[in-house]
Parts: structure tokens; C-alpha cells; sequence
């Protein structure tokens, strides 16, 4: 009897380690599927003269590249620019004239250090908090300043706000906010784990109206 559970567990040991086998399997397969699906649709798309449909698939497969093969937890701000840029180049198309968005970060900050998918998750938040509240054109804007020894990186919208009390609720985990990535308490935190509690994550309603969130780094370059 004890050699026949003895069997049965191993087996059902080695049915787990095949599973786990091909699910390490499918997660190598499926993004080189992905990118090549992503190159088909972009070949037929230029040969029907899709050019929306080119760039939206373009930006699509530079987003999903990026944000498997970066291994590291910190990239440089230009890095992680190219992936807001790719990001905002998609929304153009499904917003159109609905989006204003400029950037501008002084080529120097370019080699600065930032823990990866910082902004482009709060680019989200910009557009789900403000754009999607708003009838009229609703302008976002990415720009940087040095502070010291700290970068100050700010994501501005003209929107209606954010409400002082929800905020909070999300900033203590106990809300969900409306966008479907990494969250503004995920952020703050790995901010502050990477570079310590004098950075991190502040948000505020601004007098003239809309929402600056400013995120705060240390003036750090590569090497």
C-alpha cells in the first residue's frame, strides 16, 4: 500500500514538473509569437497603406519588447521616455485631436537613472483621470528640472482634479485607482526602496486646475 502512494506521489510530482516545464516553454514562446504576429500585421497594414494601423502596431510591438527583454530594475530616462513616446503614440490615434501631449526633459537627464515603468503608468492615470472626464482637448505634459543632488520629473494634465480623499485612499492601498497597470503606491515604493524615503511620489491638484504628479530621483547616471 505505502509503495503504491509512493508511486502515485512521484507521479504526481512529475506531472506538476511537466506543467512547469511548459509553462516556462510557453513563456518563451508566446512573446516571439507576439512580435512576429505583431511584424505580420505591420507588413499587411503597410501594403494596404494602413499608416495608422502601422504606427499603432509598431509602437505596440517596441512596448511589449521593452518591457520583456529589460531585465534590470533601473533603465535610463531615456529609455524610459521611448517607452512613454510609444505609449503616446498609440493614444494619438484613438484619441486624436482629444490629446495635447509635450514633452520636455533636457537631453542631459536622458542618462539619468529611473526604476522601469515609472511614468508611463502615471501617463495612463493622466489619461484616465482627466481625458477621458473631459469634452474638450485635455493637455498632458512630461517635463524635468534638477533640484540639487535630486531630479524632479513632473506628468501635468488641465483636468478636473483629483479628489484630495480618494487619492489618499489609493496612496494607502486601500482603493484601486482606474488605471489597469502599476499603481501610484507601487511606484512611490519602488522609488523608495531603490533611492530611499527623501524620494518617491508626490501628487497635487494644481491652483489653476488639473493634476501635477512630480516624481523625485536621485540626479544619478549610468556607471
Amino acid at each position: 500500500m505505502r509503495i503504491q502512494e509512493l508511486i502515485k506521489e512521484n507521479y504526481t510530482k512529475q506531472l506538476v514538473i511537466r506543467e512547469t516545464e511548459f509553462r516556462s516553454l510557453q513563456a518563451q514562446i508566446n512573446p516571439h509569437f507576439l512580435y512576429n504576429t505583431l511584424e505580420s500585421i505591420n507588413w499587411i497594414s503597410k501594403m494596404n497603406g494602413q499608416k495608422q494601423v502601422s504606427q499603432m502596431v509598431e509602437a505596440l510591438g517596441h512596448l511589449l519588447r521593452s518591457s520583456i527583454s529589460m531585465k534590470q530594475d533601473l533603465i535610463t530616462i531615456g529609455a524610459e521616455l521611448d517607452l512613454v513616446q510609444h505609449y503616446i503614440t498609440i493614444q494619438k490615434v484613438r484619441f486624436e485631436e482629444r490629446l495635447d501631449f509635450h514633452m520636455q526633459v533636457p537631453g542631459e537627464f536622458r542618462s539619468g537613472l529611473i526604476p522601469k515603468l515609472t511614468l508611463q503608468p502615471l501617463l495612463e492615470n493622466a489619461i484616465k483621470y482627466a481625458l477621458e472626464e473631459m469634452l474638450d482637448p485635455c493637455l498632458i505634459s512630461i517635463a524635468a528640472r534638477e533640484d540639487g543632488s535630486r531630479l524632479d520629473i513632473m506628468v501635468e494634465d488641465n483636468g478636473p482634479g483629483i479628489d484630495i480623499e480618494y487619492l489618499d485612499q489609493i496612496m494607502k492601498g486601500e482603493r484601486q485607482s482606474k488605471g489597469t497597470g502599476v499603481g501610484l503606491k507601487n511606484i512611490d515604493e519602488r522609488i523608495r526602496i531603490a533611492f530611499g524615503d527623501d524620494c518617491g511620489v508626490r501628487i497635487e491638484n494644481k491652483a489653476e486646475g488639473g493634476t501635477r504628479v512630480t516624481v523625485r530621483i536621485p540626479w544619478m547616471r549610468r556607471g
